[in-house]
């Protein structure tokens, strides 16, 4: 299934690491009931923008070059909220760690926000090329429990 997913992720988010595909996929599967719709949601995705040095990755579903992401994809009143961390390694466990948020905006999975540009914690490796161990994942909200924690940045 995963490689499923990466195939698919790989021709409609080709912004898209594959060290990300597979750290969504981890979040989808720890996420129980509300996986399936994160994974719709992921689905429709096809358009990624990294800004901030590329600390903060954006995902978009664009039509006609406007942003249109399917309302019945939402998770209902989520305004903002961190969905999970994500705990990346290279090398010897415990050593060189890269912190990986996901936060939904507007019900949606939205962002991927690194605690320092992966580039600069890979050094010169090609992001393509990467291949990481996940050492943790921890799911910060549930978004199928409307009126459950918040995290609001």
């Amino acid at each position: 299934m995963i490689k499923a997913l990466l195939s698919f992720l790989g021709r409609t988010t080709s912004g898209l690491y594959d060290f990300e595909s597979l750290a969504i996929e981890e979040v989808i599967t720890h996420l129980g009931n509300a996986g399936p719709q994160v994974r719709r949601q992921i689905e429709v995705v096809n358009r990624v923008q990294r800004i901030a040095g590329g600390k903060e990755v954006d995902l978009y579903c664009m039509r006609a070059g406007k942003v249109a992401f399917d309302d019945r994809l939402r998770f209902p009143g989520i305004d903002e909220a961190r969905l999970a961390t994500v705990i990346l390694h290279e090398g010897t466990p415990g050593r060189h760690k890269l912190k990986l948020e996901l936060w939904l905006a507007n019900g949606r999975l939205f962002s991927l926000i690194y605690d320092r540009p992966p580039q600069e914690f890979f050094g010169a490796s090609r992001l393509r090329d990467v291949r990481p161990s996940i050492a943790d994942v921890r799911i910060e909200t549930d978004p199928l429990q409307i009126g459950g924690p918040r995290v609001r940045s």
